[in-house]
């Protein structure tokens, strides 16, 4: 029997995404901006030195009016933009994401961010739960050096797998399949058989077929009860190559309440041991947010000059982001942990 108590029936709990809609009375009237005053560049700098003495920044280069050279990620367009005396680049909702600090969304991106950061060269990478937006695999294609690791001719590939509906991807060494479900065999096959070179090895009776080294499952097994959760771990064991690795991130369940889209969040023993039961082995856990008050309590009695720190930073930074920055030091006072997982067999090795 395990030592953590029995879950029972969830609560629900509603997060705080909603959107919240407040009426405000009219602004007042817009105090007129003053015109900018502009020194010499000199003279500011004279400025400087005979308050501290010195000059902080040393010897600048002069200012030039010739067009700066641009630069280009692995998906921009290559040609330049025409001769403009302003850019009208903003900043869209729709692109960015919510325009807020939320601790939630901000551990997503990075979740995204560190598998990411992990990827070695010639990686085969399957997304599980990627996601209509395919975020993992945007995010790879956005940076040349990254898309290099796992293109075809170094060997690697990305394959996303999801249980809704997909769109097809025109990136070439990536693949896109909808409607799998990785709990089920034919989910298994489906994931096995999208790596290049599998089919056709399979059809020439080589059953020494290549794995994945790198399984990608975030926020995917709350959205789903126990057993189903154990076929998932399962299958996703199976799928790895020889050295492979999952990474797995999943919310830490209170004991209060859990949000309305998941069907069972775990407490960290008992994820811990379903892991274990199925043949796999947690080499690292990281926490991934937490709650404001919760990690001030626990700086205070800890580690007091991190405190000091915090509350230094907390007038420019929201309590959503620093809490982030502590979150992987404390994972049992985590909202949400992220896991690295191993085969049993090898971690012994």
């Amino acid at each position: 029997m395990s030592d953590f108590p029995e879950p029972g029936p969830r609560r629900l709990r509603v997060d705080s995404f909603g959107q919240q809609v407040s009426t405000r009375s009219a602004p007042p009237p817009a105090t007129p901006t003053p015109p900018p005053v502009s020194l010499p560049r000199a003279a500011t700098f004279d400025a400087v030195k005979a308050s501290n003495g010195e000059d902080p920044w040393g010897e600048l280069p002069a200012l030039s009016a010739e067009p700066r050279k641009a630069r280009f990620h692995a998906n921009a367009k290559s040609e330049t933009r025409g001769e403009r005396r302003f850019d009208t680049t903003a900043l869209h909702f729709d692109q960015h994401g919510r325009l807020m600090s939320h601790a939630d969304y901000l551990a997503h991106c990075e979740k995204w961010d560190y598998a990411w950061r992990s990827i070695k060269m010639g990686e085969r990478i399957l997304d599980v739960g990627c996601g209509t937006d395919a975020p993992l695999m945007r995010a790879i294609n956005f940076v040349q050096s990254q898309a290099a690791k796992v293109m075809y001719r170094a060997g690697g590939c990305y394959v996303g797998v999801d249980f809704n509906k997909l769109k097809p991807t025109n990136i070439n060494w990536a693949q896109l399949i909808g409607e799998v479900d990785m709990t089920s065999d034919e989910g298994y096959a489906a994931a096995l058989m999208a790596i290049p070179g599998n089919l056709q090895a399979r059809d020439e009776g080589d059953e020494d077929l290549r794995g994945y080294t790198l399984i990608v499952c975030l926020e995917v097994v709350e959205h789903m009860g126990v057993e189903d959760g154990k076929s998932l771990l399962k299958n996703m064991r199976d799928l790895l190559s020889d050295g492979g690795r999952i990474v797995l991130s999943t919310p830490v369940y209170d004991g209060k309440g859990q949000a309305r889209n998941h069907v069972h969040e775990y407490y960290v023993q008992e994820l811990q041991e379903l892991i274990e039961s199925v043949g796999l082995v947690v080499i690292k856990r990281m926490g991934t947010f937490t709650s404001e008050p919760q990690i001030k309590a626990w700086m205070k009695a800890n580690r007091p000059d991190w405190l000091a720190l915090y509350m230094e930073s907390r007038e420019f930074h929201s309590a959503g982001y620093l809490s982030g920055l502590i979150a992987p030091m404390v994972p049992d006072l985590a909202r949400n942990n992220i896991w690295v997982l191993e085969r049993a067999e090898e971690a012994e090795a």
